[in-house]
């Protein structure tokens, strides 16, 4: 079992200061990303865009931040489509069961997969999930601008 630590700190580093104690030397691919992703299905619960966010530090790099993140671009995701649903039904005056609720949101869910295996599939068949995610946002962006006129 890894443990994960957070000290408080008032200096030119900053005010805070943590880790864990997960060793990446020697391990393979796969045992980091289970690791970042475990750690970061707890972290969730303590980071914040005004407490403190994962950043690249002694031992963490772009591997370790992706694999850090990418499920919580997976969480977010649902929570702007389950948003989404909530503005509709609200401009529109509908009122939706929690089934037919469930049902819009595993299909967004599902396209949302299926486009981050269409846009981040590496060429020895890995999928990077937050390629994937990055790629596919961006086109959808890309698509809305054009539909419009603006590009």
């Amino acid at each position: 079992m890894n443990r994960g630590y957070r000290i408080q700190m008032n200096s030119a580093i900053g005010p805070y200061k943590g880790g864990a104690d997960f060793d990446p030397n020697g391990k393979s691919d796969d045992e980091i990303m289970h690791f970042c992703q475990s750690f970061m299905s707890e972290l969730f619960r303590h980071i914040g865009p005004n407490t403190d966010v994962p950043a690249r530090d002694i031992g963490v790099g772009g591997r370790e931040i992706g694999y850090l993140y990418a499920p919580g671009k997976a969480a977010n995701a649902g929570g702007v489509a389950t948003s989404g649903l909530e503005m509709s039904q609200n401009s529109l005056r509908l009122v939706w069961s929690r089934k037919k609720v469930d049902k819009i949101l595993k299909n967004i869910m599902n396209e949302i997969h299926n486009s981050c295996i269409e846009f981040g599939k590496e060429d020895d068949g890995y999928i990077n999930y937050v390629k994937g995610a990055n790629i596919a946002g961006f086109v959808k962006v890309a698509d809305a601008m054009l539909t419009q006129g603006v590009v």
